[in-house]
């Protein structure tokens, strides 16, 4: 596979988007099921709550929805 590399403004684009996850709240926690976009919820009541199949949107911890362009892609262990 043959995969471009990334030019300045791609590289520069990664670090704005990791320090914007940076400096989230430490209430934050993020869920995705690879869709496009994911769930910000409760950190504290993510470790309580089943997070799967719409475990988060059940239990009331959803706190907002970041909708993508893109696909995210979920993916487990």
């Amino acid at each position: 596979m043959n995969v471009t590399e990334l030019n300045k403004a791609e590289k520069a684009w990664i670090k704005r988007a990791q320090k914007l996850f940076n400096d989230a709240p430490d209430r934050f926690a993020f869920v995705t099921s690879g869709d496009r976009g994911f769930l910000v919820v409760d950190s504290p009541a993510a470790e309580v709550v089943e997070l799967h199949d719409g475990g988060a949107e059940a239990a009331g911890i959803v706190l907002g929805r970041i909708r993508l362009k893109q696909s995210m892609h979920g993916v487990s262990g």
